[in-house]
């Protein structure tokens, strides 16, 4: 309405073809003076013309003033085209294109850029909103399950604390036969800190227990030694396994916990496998090498571990263990238990337990000013075993004597693979 009336003033005052224009007017005023007189002189003719010059004056103003309507960039038709367009002065758009430029600056991006990032920042601002207004039933459900997690872990470390006393038991009960003895093992088991309220405690390990192996000699002073929240004094000292024992005593450790808890060398190697989804998964290893198990030992203990490894290569159901040790496995599982097991021995008892007997020796041959060293394998079998494991047994001492005595070895590792039964420790994990 307001640009209207501006154009219909500008029309009134300079529209040649509108009969109510003041330019017509003032053209029909002339006219008229005109017929007034026709003299060139006199006092009519100057008033006449003080006239004329008067109207003159006034098409000037005239002019002027439609031109201050229409005419000019700074008109008023001018100015209310814009003030149309925008609703705002042009003051107010070149300070609001200044500061467009200084906010494109300060965001390091285009001006033609700040829409997207205006929209970015209020997707995220809503985005905090929204987690704001959930955190509270996310931090809930978070107590919840970690509530949930740290019962399972008591529940899991006083299994481990009954598993622990009653491996301890079997394994010192069996130590004595393989020539340790005077030396008992301990599991030693203490809480991490945290316990069992915060799991989570720390950064090198997620769960709760320590667990430490030891191996205790009775004839030494008393130590302590803590399993699970109890604490017990036994009659011996020593320390962690891998810092006190020897390679052999190691290793007949390991045998006898191999023995008392078949598959126990296999969830070492397992690990945590994440591909065994199965909750009833047990993957055993597919060969265990004893590196001269029976160092150090002879008599009875040697025959005693020539036995246990034999045993350990025995194929045996876990549904015959199941009534004895509880594997975590399901009843339905018919897995076998059995590995290759790989002794390398210089003991005739151990050797005499082989399915196979392997031969390796060692040799030098000279070429002209060098030598150099050979190693042969052999397999032996039949007559060729019995001399073997007589030589093991007395070098090359009686031979005939020797020979007889490897063929008596011989002769009851067979019958005692023939007469093969599992007689397990009471031991339930």
């Amino acid at each position: 309405a307001q640009l209207v009336a501006a154009q219909g003033a500008y029309d009134r005052l300079t529209s040649p073809s509108s009969p109510d224009s003041v330019v017509v007017a003032l053209e029909n005023v002339r006219n008229l003076l005109y017929d007034i007189t026709r003299d060139d002189s006199g006092p009519l003719f100057d008033k006449v013309e003080e006239t004329h010059e008067l109207l003159n004056a006034v098409e000037t103003s005239l002019n002027k003033c439609a031109r201050s309507i229409d005419g000019s960039s700074d008109s008023l038709i001018s100015v209310l085209e814009k003030v149309m367009c925008s609703g705002i002065s042009m003051e107010m758009i070149d300070g609001i294109i200044a500061d467009w430029n200084s906010l494109a600056r300060k965001h390091g991006i285009s001006p033609y850029s700040l829409p997207n990032c205006h929209a970015s920042l209020r997707d995220e601002l809503d985005g905090n909103v929204e987690a704001l207004n959930i955190l509270p039933e996310a931090e809930n459900a978070e107590r919840i399950a970690l509530d949930n997690f740290s019962r399972a872990c008591r529940e899991l470390s006083n299994a481990r604390v009954d598993v622990a006393s009653a491996l301890s038991q079997s394994v010192s009960d069996i130590l004595p036969i393989l020539g340790l003895e005077g030396t008992s093992f301990q599991v030693n088991m203490k809480l991490r800190q945290g316990g069992f309220n915060n799991p989570y405690y720390g950064s090198d390990s997620l769960g709760v227990d320590l667990v430490d192996f030891l191996l205790l000699h009775k004839e030494d002073n008393s130590m302590m030694i803590a399993t699970g929240d109890e604490s017990r004094k036994a009659q011996g000292q020593g320390g962690h396994i891998e810092l006190v024992g020897s390679s052999g005593e190691k290793s007949r450790v390991l045998l006898a916990i191999e023995t008392v808890l078949p598959g126990s060398i296999g969830s070492t190697c397992n690990g945590f496998d994440s591909e065994i989804e199965s909750e009833n998964a047990l993957i055993l290893p597919i060969s265990i090498i004893y590196d001269e198990i029976d160092a150090h030992v002879g008599g009875r203990a040697a025959v005693t571990i020539a036995k246990l490894l034999a045993g350990q290569s025995r194929k045996i159901s876990v549904d015959t263990l199941a009534g004895a040790i509880n594997y975590g496995v399901g009843s339905k599982m018919q897995q076998s238990i059995g590995k290759q097991i790989i002794a390398i021995t210089h003991s005739a008892s151990v050797a005499a337990n082989a399915d196979r007997h392997v031969v390796i020796e060692r040799s030098r041959k000279r070429k002209s000013s060098s030598s150099s060293t050979f190693i042969q394998t052999r397999v032996v079998d039949g007559a060729s075993r019995r001399k073997e494991i007589a030589r093991m047994a007395s070098g090359d001492l009686v031979p005939g004597e020797a020979e007889a005595f490897a063929d008596a070895l011989i002769r009851d590792a067979l019958n005692q693979k023939d007469s093969f039964t599992l007689d397990p420790p009471d031991l339930r994990l």
